[in-house]
């Protein structure tokens, strides 16, 4: 009988009670800071927990941006996974290393056919990468490049590393296994995104291309399936 009466119904695991959820303060949510004081003031920060989707026209500096938030998330002490297939991992190496040198150290140097180019000097390169390990990851060169691969590797540097930052670079260098046509392929991929980025809770950036366009960009206007701006957390148009 004390079975009986003071029986209670069994919790439904699926389901959390509206009362029970902690109050939602976006000063106090964690991320990763822009370094652009601009954006900091209108975005805040990259949230910790959502998708940020990165696109803009060709040649317009979205690599360099994505190098810069990079190392603002590794000088705010924070480590990052970076998935980058339009360059090598040396070439990638190298491009990141010019941002976090600053320009007191980079020479300037003339090639026999008289073009100009740049190099970090020895020392700086070698203090970078000394004071740097242990904080940022890149994909290996050659590994494959499905989404659920790539996932499972971030989630094993989120978990030994305390990854906070996870950058997948970028939407058409990324398969995705059983997918019948190119748009499914890129729900698909946006979706895993936003899963991992709730479930590690990281800020998670997708980098992709904007449609061919005269016109200033709006949030319609990254190339291919119109999910992926409505799935995403936010939706940055750089030009």
């Amino acid at each position: 009988l004390e079975c009986i009466n003071e029986a209670i119904n069994k919790p439904i695991p699926t389901v959390v009670d509206f009362s029970d959820v902690h109050e939602y303060n976006l000063d106090e949510l964690d991320g990763c800071r822009f370094g652009l004081a601009d954006m900091d003031k209108v975005l805040m920060r990259l949230f910790s927990g959502s998708l940020t989707v990165l696109f803009a026209k060709p040649s317009a500096g979205k690599t360099s941006l994505i190098n810069s938030l990079t190392a603002e998330c590794l000088n705010d002490g924070k480590s990052a996974f970076l998935y980058s297939q339009e360059l090598s991992n040396a070439l990638t190496s190298n491009w990141l290393l010019y941002s976090l040198a600053g320009r007191r150290n980079i020479n300037s140097f003339v090639s026999k056919e008289g073009a100009p180019y740049y190099r970090v000097t020895p020392d700086a390169r070698k203090e970078i990468l000394k004071y740097y390990r242990n904080q940022l990851f890149l994909y290996r060169d050659g590994e494959s490049i499905d989404i659920d691969d790539i996932l499972k590797t971030a989630e094993v540097c989120v978990r030994r590393q305390g990854v906070s930052l996870v950058v997948l670079d970028n939407l058409t260098c990324i398969s995705c296994k059983g997918c019948e046509s190119d748009l499914m392929r890129q729900t698909e991929i946006v979706r895993k995104c936003v899963n991992f980025a709730l479930t590690f809770n990281v800020a998670v950036i997708l980098a992709a291309h904007s449609r061919k366009t005269n016109e200033a960009l709006s949030m319609d206007d990254v190339a291919g399936s119109s999910n992926i701006p409505n799935l995403a957390g936010r939706v940055i148009g750089m030009e």
